[in-house]
């Protein structure tokens, strides 16, 4: 008995690689996404802009990255990533950590972050939002009960300043 399954991802690279461009029409993209930059790269060309560009087609630059900087700019695109990346570490490092946090943590990142390097649009990924929400407010969780743990020590060793 035959098991002709077909992985869809590799039968498409080798017939790409066969036609001579395995990059799938995305050296075109990744062109007309580097030009938009530069027009206004401090600045960005505003959310879904790329698709008024194009002619009303609807493309995204299928990278995270450039679509954050050819809608965002420099200004808000790296303050933006530094926050996510700070977060981000801030709670996985975070000695403290339950196993379930964690894992959510872990969960979000996986389903988010390498999908958005190579395949879709940030501004629509949800579980992307719920993991910058997640952390944030996971940071901010953290802070308030470091705040009351001093704040107890504080009062039971009479520390505390009136």
């Amino acid at each position: 008995k035959s098991m002709d399954t077909e992985i869809a991802f590799i039968t498409k690279s080798l017939d790409k690689i066969n036609q001579g461009d395995l990059s799938n029409g995305r050296s075109n993209l990744f062109a007309f996404v580097m030009d938009g930059i530069k027009e206004n790269y401090l600045l960005g060309n505003g959310i879904a802009s790329i698709t008024y560009k194009s002619f009303g087609k609807y493309i995204y630059p299928h990278n995270l990255f450039l679509q954050m900087w050819y809608d965002l700019g420099v200004f808000v695109s790296l303050p933006l990533l530094f926050m996510v990346v700070k977060s981000v570490k801030k709670t996985a490092f975070d000695y403290n950590i339950n196993k379930d946090t964690m894992s959510l943590l872990i969960l979000l990142f996986t389903l988010s972050i390498p999908r958005l390097c190579y395949s879709a649009e940030f501004w629509d990924n949800t579980t992307f939002w719920f993991l910058i929400m997640f952390s944030i407010s996971h940071n901010v969780y953290r802070e308030d009960e470091k705040a009351e743990a001093g704040q107890v020590i504080g009062e039971k060793t009479g520390e505390l300043n009136e």
